[in-house]
């Protein structure tokens, strides 16, 4: 006979009660205490169902099917909410990173970046050669030429062509060398800008994250004045009624009382705006507050502090550091292989060309007045050229002069925005 204490497989309540011991052991420590009131509660709710025979099925109230639900109900809800009861603390550093990561302007550049890079290869692909294959088929009706002999026959008939061509430029004003090197210049400047981005995201995240610290501090300190000036306020009012003071000793108490608590809530509401703009500089979804170490990182100790920095070696390492400032110096080169790129459509081009050609027409009969097999036409039908092409421009309505002076404008933009670049820099080292 079996044990009178019903198994887990014998009946639903069994099996959910098998699940919740199995839940017990997998959570965390402090919900253990939580889970095991739930779990002897509910073991006290169910009851084995008597046994009955084979040929009968356990039969299960209306009350019971629902309990079964809602306690099922039950343990996803703190399966999915367990989570929430050991909140994450974030360091500077796990937040630098989640944010250099998820950030969407950040990886708007990175899309920039990645942009410029495809071109660059495409404009390294563009000195290969061009291969296109061509097919047609016609159906003629009516007068038309015959191209076996281009006598004018006045009959229906049908041809099909195949080709095959390829070209190369040998010489186009040297715009596909300057093309590779100006994309070039702007994929590393864009580079240059995705680094810059993430330096500037560091530093909104770093600046956020000791915000949240200062007001946290703030918040603290705040509601300890706040107690101070409650305690002055009873001791105040205790003695009013002692007849120790007058009554507009309580005023001025209770005025400082309020004071305070406006502090503590402005402090909170100043906490509650530095953890939203944390939030939104890491592109946290779902979260409307975050928690942060409180623990502060040691600053290492230059081995003599007595060394003296002046501005102008800043400055200097600064330009050769900063990545805004590289960003500009490349796109102004990258503008001058435009220009040469624009004064390459006055120079004449030069390329080859080779293809091959074959067919197949209905007319193409023997002395038998058969039509010719189509595999010994396209033998016999095949043509192969080679040949050089020059393309001399002469008049193209001034397009590429006017182009040549729009790039001379941009390089004059170019060169405008790379002082601004220097004094930006220069003006915050000062």
């Amino acid at each position: 006979m079996k044990n009178k204490k019903f198994l887990e497989t014998d009946y639903p309540q069994g099996r959910a009660i098998g699940i919740f011991r199995r839940l017990h052991f997998g959570l965390r420590a402090k919900n253990r205490n939580f889970v095991f009131y739930l779990t002897r509660n509910c073991e006290n709710q169910f009851r084995p169902l008597p046994r009955r025979g084979k040929s009968e099925t356990p039969r299960q109230s209306l009350g019971e099917f629902f309990l079964s639900k809602n306690l099922i109900i039950l343990i996803l809800l703190i399966v999915v909410s367990s989570p929430i009861f050991s909140q994450e603390k974030w360091s500077l550093d796990e937040c630098v990173a989640y944010a250099v990561d998820h950030n969407l302007e950040l990886n708007d550049f990175k899309y920039n970046s990645d942009s410029n890079k495809e071109s660059h290869r495409q404009a390294i692909r563009n000195l290969l050669p061009i291969i296109e294959g061509f097919s047609s088929y016609d159906i003629r009706y009516g007068r038309s030429i015959d191209p076996n002999n281009n006598d004018i026959i006045n009959i229906d008939f049908f041809s099909n062509n195949y080709s095959l061509r390829s070209s190369v430029e040998l010489f186009q004003g040297f715009q596909k060398l300057n093309m590779i090197k100006a994309s070039k210049l702007l994929y590393k400047a864009a580079l240059e800008d995705v680094l810059q981005q993430k330096y500037l995201l560091a530093f909104r995240v770093m600046s956020a994250f000791y915000d949240i610290r200062y007001f946290e501090g703030l918040v603290n300190i705040s509601k300890e004045q706040t107690e101070a000036s409650q305690l002055n306020y009873n001791s105040i009012k205790k003695q009013i009624e002692l007849g120790l003071k007058a009554g507009a000793d309580l005023y001025e108490a209770e005025s400082v009382l309020l004071s305070d608590k406006l502090i503590v809530t402005q402090s909170k509401n100043s906490l509650e705006a530095a953890q939203l703009k944390l939030i939104q500089e890491m592109n946290l979804n779902g979260v409307t507050t975050i928690s942060i170490t409180t623990t502060l990182e040691e600053i290492a100790e230059t081995e003599n502090d007595s060394i003296e920095i002046y501005q102008d070696s800043i400055y200097t390492i600064a330009k050769n550091f900063i990545p805004l400032i590289k960003s500009e110096e490349l796109k102004v080169k990258a503008a001058k292989k435009e220009i040469a790129i624009a004064k390459g459509s006055l120079y004449p081009s030069l390329s080859l060309f080779t293809g091959y050609g074959t067919g197949y027409f209905e007319t193409f009969v023997n002395d038998e007045g058969d039509i010719i097999p189509f595999n010994k036409q396209l033998k016999d039908n095949a043509s192969r050229y080679v040949g050089l092409s020059l393309n001399i421009p002469i008049f193209s309505r001034w397009s590429s002069r006017s182009n040549i002076k729009q790039q001379k404008i941009e390089l004059q933009k170019a060169n405008i925005l790379k002082p601004f670049s220097f004094s930006g820099v220069k003006n915050s080292i000062t």
